[in-house]
């Protein structure tokens, strides 16, 4: 499938985001050779036991039904850009693999589109896409609206700045793009482009204990429809 997409800036854009605009867009034409693809394909042995290594670290009871590697020439594009931004405006990114549980159903979505922090309405680190390394905590805070099949989102995601969150917080303040909570095992991201879906492991939460199990009145975790919003609007740079 390919990807329309506009560059371009309106009227009143500034030099300095025309400048990286371009950049971005003259980034994306080299990393993106050829026909895009946004697809869930086989992953190797090794990629197989990584996935399950790093869920039965934090998870040892839990049974992985399925395994798929995400291949979107687009998102990853797109992230080794905002990486090479990080990289030139704090000198600094630290990448991390972490974890996001959704709904089975929502699995097409994000590994086409990536994750759309716009729909999150509330979180207790801040209303942005959450994730954890942690996966029996990811399991237990997600949200209860999304049913027994279910999936590890496993992801890259860049840090450069992070402060505690709270709840509610709509952004962090200037210079933080990152908040945490819950003693480091939550990570809450505001800006596109920030995170890359890499792996998917299925699984189905009727076979867990009801230890697993917690009624809770936030949402740690959104999981709703990812479809709604345009996934390719940057977050202003200025």
């Amino acid at each position: 499938m390919a990807y329309k997409y506009d560059l371009g800036l309106g009227l009143g854009a500034s030099p300095s985001t025309s400048r990286t605009m371009t950049h971005e867009s003259s980034m994306v034409c080299q990393l993106t050779p050829g026909p895009q693809t946004e697809n869930l394909v086989e992953p190797s042995s090794a990629e197989k036991a990584m996935v399950k290594s790093m869920i039965s670290s934090t998870f040892p009871n839990i049974h992985i039904t399925d395994i798929k590697k995400v291949d979107n020439s687009f998102l990853k594009a797109m992230y080794l850009v905002k990486k090479e931004e990080y990289k030139s405006r704090n000198q600094r990114v630290e990448e991390k693999t972490l974890l996001h549980v959704t709904g089975a159903d929502n699995v097409k979505s994000i590994f086409k589109n990536n994750f759309d922090w716009r729909l999150v309405s509330r979180g207790k680190f801040g209303q942005g896409t959450s994730f954890s390394n942690d996966a029996k905590y990811a399991n237990r805070y997600a949200n209860q609206s999304i049913g027994n099949r279910r999936a590890f989102i496993i992801t890259k995601v860049l840090v450069s700045n992070e402060i505690g969150g709270n709840y509610g917080l709509k952004v962090p303040m200037f210079k933080y793009d990152t908040t945490t909570g819950n003693g480091n095992k939550v990570f809450v991201k505001f800006c596109d482009n920030e995170t890359l879906p890499s792996f998917v492991a299925y699984y189905n939460s009727n076979d867990l204990s009801r230890a697993h199990h917690v009624t809770v009145d936030f949402d740690d975790y959104y999981d709703l429809s990812y479809s709604d919003l345009d996934p390719f609007d940057f977050c202003d740079s200025d």
